[in-house]
């Protein structure tokens, strides 16, 4: 066994590990969490966990114990903090993706939102999904870019019977024959990392099955599907039918954010969340969930403190700024030669 096993062994008692077996059976009640779950959560085989759990494991208990008390305090601290992801909020960032949303839903054509990141695109996406049906939502990332890849998971969101199975060109046939006549919308959140044959293929699938397609990313893609005149780009910018480039997050956006989280948030924190935010959205939401977790607690309303509190835990405490150095003290004007002559001059006669 190993020395910090001999120390856990030494430091629990058996009431203590029978006092965490008892207090997880309770959370496992309370909250409809498997066992599973937890045995993945804290890094123990289910089978091990198991029989911890009934008293019958036979191995380092004392371990396993401290490992599900540590998980216990996490879920109790998570539990009496604010959600971090709150309600929908419909700042002007959100308004403007719903509307190339719906657009291109409805009319089944090409659309674009275009936005830095943190301000909300992918939340307005998945709000859209969620509250409507028939929408197929495909995040790029770059270990899922290539077209292979693409397709494949394409295949997989429609739940093609033959998935996995034949050429590429024939996933793509299938592809289009699943969707044709089903008026439903695809959005490809993330889009920026596509290549263009990958994206010809996104738009064959469009125009074949007579879909909406909605790419969302980053400014670069509008320099690729909206403002590239290079004859390669010709089909799919030609094909866009709305874009939006989504206005920089400001603080009426800050506002409406927060006061989705609590409606009693006073302007001056909306407005001091905007600041240490960076003008982001998601930083924003991250500073109230932090800051509060002790308003919550005192059952008061979120402070400016609250949120410089937050600002130094979150990231480094504003530092004072640097002295600036010392300036030498000027040297003492030299005299004019013509000056310097006459004062001779007239010393000499004195």
């Amino acid at each position: 066994m190993s020395e910090r096993g001999k120390a856990d062994q030494e430091a629990w008692t058996k009431e203590d590990i029978q006092a965490v077996r008892d207090a997880v059976r309770q959370y496992i009640i309370d909250t409809g969490t498997s066992r599973n779950a937890i045995a993945k959560a804290i890094n123990w085989s289910q089978p091990t966990f198991g029989r911890w759990l009934q008293n019958d494991y036979p191995g380092d208990s004392a371990t396993i114990a401290r490992d599900v008390a540590v998980f216990l305090a996490r879920q109790e601290e998570k539990a009496a903090a604010p959600p971090l992801a709150g309600p929908f909020a419909l700042t002007r960032q959100a308004e403007g993706a719903l509307d190339v949303l719906r657009y291109a839903h409805t009319y089944s054509t090409i659309g674009v939102v275009i936005g830095p990141s943190g301000i909300g695109k992918t939340v307005s996406l998945r709000h859209y999904a969620a509250e409507t049906a028939g929408v197929i939502v495909l995040t790029i990332h770059h270990a899922n870019r290539s077209m292979s890849e693409v397709v494949h998971q394409l295949s997989e969101l429609v739940k093609d019977s033959g998935q996995g199975r034949g050429t590429l060109g024939g996933l793509i046939k299938r592809l289009i024959a699943k969707l044709a006549g089903s008026g439903r919308l695809l959005i490809v959140d993330e889009a920026q990392f596509l290549e263009h044959p990958t994206i010809e293929v996104l738009r064959a699938v469009h125009d074949g099955a007579r879909i909406g397609l909605v790419f969302s990313g980053m400014p670069r893609l509008e320099r690729d599907l909206v403002e590239n005149t290079v004859e390669l780009w010709e089909q799919i910018r030609t094909r866009v039918g709305m874009k939006r480039r989504l206005p920089p997050f400001a603080v009426e956006d800050a506002t409406t954010l927060l006061r989705a989280l609590d409606p009693r948030v006073s302007p001056e924190v909306c407005r001091l969340a905007w600041e240490i935010g960076k003008q982001c959205g998601r930083s924003v939401t991250h500073l109230y969930h932090h800051a509060a977790r002790e308003a919550i607690a005192q059952r008061r309303v979120i402070t400016p403190a609250d949120l410089l509190t937050a600002q130094a835990f979150l990231y480094d405490a504003p530092r004072p700024a640097a002295p600036a150095p010392a300036r030498p003290a000027p040297a003492p004007a030299r005299e004019a030669s013509g000056e310097r002559h006459a004062r001779r001059a007239i010393k000499a006669v004195g």
